[in-house]
């Protein structure tokens, strides 16, 4: 199994994980000391491509952190390992500039809606105050997704550049 995220910080957690529940592993990651006999490899992607994707451990099952995120250096990885089962996770289900995953991934699977996860205390309702909303009526729906070209022009039109600190004053 190869682990595989964009931050230093999710290699670590990772890491802690695997030794909160005995799972023996190894990092892939700066000059961090390699266990190459583990089954379960944690990989920065930024390492791989920096070492040009050598030496880099084999495996059958790619586990994707933050995988809304450095697509084309993902694309190479999963080249380098055409056989292996893919599985993506993120907490963010939109791609670079607003992009839909779909396409990317095969299929986007979202455990839990945020009301779901308000309601169940894992977030905090939340109350919005804004000038205006985008009017998006009329902007085209392809395969689920607002056309993006229309939808930035939809926004542009209702933006309002103001002093936040000044208009949030009777709300503090």
């Amino acid at each position: 199994v190869l682990v595989v995220t964009n931050r230093r910080l999710l290699v670590e957690q990772m890491a802690h994980e695997c030794r909160q529940h005995g799972v023996e592993f190894g990092i892939v990651m700066g000059d961090t000391p390699r266990n190459d006999s583990a089954l379960v490899q944690i990989a920065s992607i930024q390492t791989l491509q920096s070492r040009d994707w050598k030496d880099m451990p084999e495996a059958n099952l790619l586990l994707i952190d933050e995988c809304h995120r450095e697509s084309a250096a993902y694309a190479t990885l999963f080249d380098k390992h055409p056989s292996a089962k893919v599985i993506g996770f993120t907490a963010t289900p939109v791609g670079s500039e607003g992009r839909t995953l779909i396409g990317t991934w095969d299929e986007v699977v979202e455990p839990v809606k945020n009301t779901e996860a308000i309601r169940d205390g894992w977030l905090l309702k939340c109350k919005v105050w804004s000038p205006s909303e985008p009017d998006v009526e009329g902007v085209k729906v392809v395969k689920g997704e607002f056309n993006q070209n229309e939808l930035a022009e939809a926004v542009e039109q209702c933006t309002v550049f103001a002093d936040v600190f000044k208009w949030w004053g009777p709300y503090s």
